[in-house]
């Protein structure tokens, strides 16, 4: 029903492009090779969050991130984005009723990771399933050097993700006075027990993996020009410490035996 992404700088440009649903020179929306997306219903979508400055949403991201001390590293994810789908039981609900849904969605993220933070929360009616993109820059206190950083590993931590959809669920039981399927699909708890997702849902996931794979190909340069930086010698040097560290603790493992 809902799931996390995380962008680095680089990696925001495709990202906003789509949730913005850029126009070409001539005005006329470009077309995604997202196949799915109506642009008759286009119009139909809209945005929640207002921050009240003139900023695009790329240079709100860049800019409240450097003002939060982001490390200027390119593996760092200065955007985290939440893709929240339209539950099942609301597909066929009033325009009302769903635009609450998302609302509520907008208040308990930005209630969750500050409202501050937040860059936007554009809601899509023109693709398979309403769903809403909401981002937020990662922002957390560090307590140790005494002002905040941009850190999404410790924003949105395990424990985080692990309860997101149960606290979801029950704000959404408190609005609406009733289970609308936060948790659940045909009465399957799809986060306990599994289900099959809707294509919308594996679209996204496949898009998460894509970023993911991107990520792993740049950390990957970046070791392998850290190693030609270290050079045969350090390589070496390397190798030394490595084996005399295994060989000192040979003896500790043996003496137990």
């Amino acid at each position: 029903m809902a799931n996390l992404q995380k962008y680095t700088k680089n990696q925001l440009g495709h990202l906003l492009k789509h949730i913005e649903r850029a126009k070409d020179s001539q005005g006329n929306y470009i077309k995604f090779s997202n196949q799915s997306i109506d642009l008759d219903k286009t119009a139909q979508n809209y945005e929640l969050h207002q921050r009240g400055d003139n900023l695009s949403n790329y240079e709100f991201v860049v800019s409240h991130a450097e003002k939060n001390n982001a490390l200027k590293r390119k593996d760092l994810n200065f955007l985290c984005s939440w893709v929240v789908t339209l539950p099942e039981s609301l597909k066929d609900s009033s325009d009302e009723e769903q635009k609450k849904f998302f609302e509520e969605s907008y208040k308990f993220i930005g209630d969750r990771y500050g409202k501050q933070n937040v860059a936007f929360a554009t809601v899509h009616n023109d693709e398979t399933t309403p769903h809403m993109h909401m981002g937020f820059v990662p922002v957390v206190y560090d307590k140790k050097k005494g002002k905040t950083k941009v850190s999404a590993k410790e924003v949105v931590t395990r424990q985080d993700l692990q309860t997101f959809h149960k606290d979801l669920d029950l704000h959404m039981r408190k609005v609406f006075g009733r289970d609308i399927g936060v948790l659940t699909t045909d009465g399957i708890n799809k986060y306990t027990k599994g289900s099959n997702r809707s294509i919308e849902e594996l679209k996204q996931e496949t898009y998460a993996l894509k970023n993911t794979n991107n990520q792993l190909r740049e950390n990957n340069q970046n070791f392998s020009s850290f190693f030609l930086r270290l050079g045969r010698n350090g390589l070496a040097s390397l190798a030394l410490r490595m084996r005399n560290s295994v060989s000192t603790q040979v003896p500790s493992v043996k003496s137990r035996f």
